[in-house]
């Protein structure tokens, strides 16, 4: 059985548009502490089990569209298939930076297990 995945949506490429590079901290903590409270912690046990080294992903050499390059500091924004970012407060034109503030449901991986 054959398993094709398809976008629902149009797809961008940015290889065919202006290009900047930019920088993406990935950090899980917000949804990790919701997730725990939601399950009855409280807040000081909560950030006691969230404790962790790894939580904390930068991926730098990422390339987004050159308008984003005009942006301000808490300007936000989806990434395809990534999540919700906003502006850093020490983003520049020459370094961009933003924060991911919600990321998004991973359905592409549970597909592709259940194949």
């Amino acid at each position: 059985q054959t398993l094709s995945l398809h976008p629902s949506g149009p797809y961008y490429s940015l290889e065919r548009m202006a290009k900047v590079n930019s920088e993406l901290p990935l950090s899980d903590t917000a949804s990790r502490l919701a997730r725990l409270r939601e399950e009855g912690m409280d807040v000081i046990d909560a950030l006691k089990e969230m404790k962790n080294p790894d939580s904390l992903e930068i991926r730098e050499n990422c390339y987004v569209e050159q308008f984003l390059a005009d942006t301000k500091p808490m300007d936000h924004f989806q990434f395809q298939r990534i999540g919700y970012f906003c502006t850093d407060k020490d983003s520049t034109p020459d370094h961009l930076i933003f924060n991911r503030t919600v990321s998004l449901k991973d359905t592409w991986s549970k597909v592709k297990d259940k194949a």
